[in-house]
């Protein structure tokens, strides 16, 4: 959530309350968020099929729908994402699946952390 926070320009603390259902956001918080995540206000906001649908096909527009939000993350968000959903399918519990998103997320910054400081080393000529 702090990725997506950082991304939105938006306080953790508002992102979360979004995420978790404790605020009705403003439009303009919603343009944000749908922005920072590469896709629509209209697909953050689409109601949920009712269960009159049939579930085969919710399923498989569902995955659909998530296929396409992961194919427009970055390797880091895709990473966090992997590890909510992972998470979630394992325990059942959002708490538990937030927790190891957070995990994930810290894991992934320390790797891009590595990589810039890596980048930013002097290289050695060959043969010196």
């Amino acid at each position: 959530m702090a990725e997506l926070a950082r991304r939105a320009k938006l306080r953790r603390q508002t992102v979360s309350k979004v995420v978790n259902g404790h605020t009705q956001p403003h439009r303009r918080t919603l343009d944000k968020i749908s922005d920072a995540l590469g896709t629509t206000t209209e697909v953050l906001t689409r109601p949920e099929p009712g269960p009159e649908a049939d579930s085969a096909t919710d399923r498989r527009d569902e995955a659909e729908i998530l296929v396409e939000y992961f194919e427009d993350l970055d390797a880091t968000l895709r990473e966090v994402a992997m590890a909510f959903v992972t998470g979630l399918a394992t325990s059942g519990s959002v708490e538990a699946a937030t927790h190891v998103a957070r995990a994930a997320e810290a894991i992934a910054q320390k790797r891009a952390g590595a990589a810039t400081a890596a980048a930013r080393r002097p290289r050695r000529r060959a043969g010196a």
